[in-house]
């Protein structure tokens, strides 16, 4: 596995998270939720339509970065590997006190739980062709 794979998955994960936050806000903001005013339900829409902006951003940025050296690529991978623990933190976090209807399922946890694994070791155990010949 090669850092280049973990920015690519990451981009794509950063855009499809951020197109189906930014298409189906409005759901979103109303799930396991009754009687919002439309005031409130503006407000929660427009949260999840500025985390799409974020995820959007951060794929724009991703995006540029993929013709980097492979020193470079192995610098990024760092972070996008201790960016998915984060994630994952949150992901359970939020499973045990979110009501219900807007905590992830237990399956989320166990999904990024596997990306940050995958990721932990692209970045911090594989080496580039050039680290293993000196």
């Amino acid at each position: 596995m090669k850092p280049k794979t973990l920015l690519m998955v990451t981009i794509g994960l950063m855009v499809l998270h951020g197109l189906g936050l930014l298409l189906g806000a409005e759901e979103a903001a109303k799930m396991g939720l009754t009687d919002l005013s439309a005031d409130v339900l503006n407000m929660g829409k427009g949260a999840f339509e500025i985390s799409a902006f974020f995820n959007l951003f951060l794929a724009a940025v991703l995006i540029s970065a993929r013709n980097l050296n492979a020193a470079a690529l192995r610098a990024l991978s760092k972070g996008i590997a201790v960016g998915y623990v984060l994630l994952l933190g949150g992901i359970i976090y939020h499973t045990f006190t979110l009501i219900p209807g807007q905590a992830p399922p237990p399956a989320a946890g166990a999904v990024f739980g596997a990306i940050a694994a995958w990721a932990c070791y692209v970045a911090f155990v594989t080496k580039d062709p050039e680290e293993e010949a000196q």
